[in-house]
C-alpha cells in the first residue's frame, strides 16, 4: 500500500479531541479507522490497519497480540484476518477504538474514482480537488485492477499537486507503481 498525506498537524488536533486520545497514557489502546466496507455493518469487518494511533509504550501489547495471531494462523492471507480474530477474542488485553472513516480526513481512492479525475483532468473540465489529509491507496483490495499506468500517473500527480507540465524531479510518479491483481 502507500499512503500520501497533508499537513498532520491538524488531523491529530482533530483526532485527539474527538476520540479524546491523551486519555489515560496507561490504557493498551489501538485507534484504528473503519474498513473500507465498514458502512455495510457486517459483523466479518475489521478495521483499516494501514493508519493507527497508539501510545507506543502502552499499547505494546496490541501489537504483541496481534502479532501472535499472525503467528497462530500462518495460513492467513493477510495481517487483517488476524486482526480480525483477535478483535473478537474475549481474552484479549488491547482495547480498539474505532474512528469515522471521514473523507476529509482519509481517502480510499476506488477504481472509479481513480477513472472520473483522470477523464476530468484530460477532459480540461476538473476543478481542483479536496483531497484528504491521508490518501491511501490499497494494492491488496484489487483497486489498480485495470487501472492504466497514465491514468495512475495522471491521478497521482493531481494528489501532489503538480502543476501542469511540472517536471518530477525526485521521480516519484515513475517509482510509484501499484501491482496489477490480473
Amino acid at each position: 500500500d502507500i499512503v500520501f498525506g497533508n499537513s498532520v498537524q491538524p488531523f491529530f488536533q482533530h483526532l485527539e479531541k474527538v476520540y479524546s486520545i491523551t486519555g489515560d497514557p496507561s490504557a493498551p489502546r489501538l485507534y484504528m479507522f473503519e474498513g473500507t466496507a465498514w458502512p455495510n455493518g457486517t459483523a466479518n469487518e475489521v478495521p483499516q490497519g494501514g493508519q493507527m494511533i497508539m501510545n507506543r509504550g502502552a499499547s505494546q501489547i496490541c501489537l504483541e497480540e496481534w502479532r501472535q495471531a499472525i503467528i497462530k494462523y500462518p495460513k492467513r492471507k493477510f495481517d487483517q484476518d488476524a486482526l480480525k480474530l483477535l478483535i473478537h477474542d474475549p481474552n484479549r488485553k488491547c482495547e480498539f477504538i474505532i474512528m469515522k472513516r471521514e473523507d476529509r480526513i482519509i481517502q480510499f481512492p476506488a477504481l472509479r474514482d481513480i477513472k472520473k479525475r483522470y477523464d476530468a483532468l484530460t477532459s480540461g473540465s476538473a476543478t481542483p480537488a479536496n483531497y484528504a489529509t491521508l490518501v491511501h491507496f490499497r494494492n491488496s483490495a484489487d483497486v489498480m485492477v485495470e487501472v492504466t499506468p497514465e491514468a495512475f500517473e495522471t491521478y497521482l500527480r493531481d494528489v501532489l499537486r503538480f502543476k501542469p507540465g511540472q517536471v518530477d524531479e525526485l521521480g516519484i510518479t515513475a517509482k510509484v507503481r501499484m501491482a496489477a491483481h490480473k
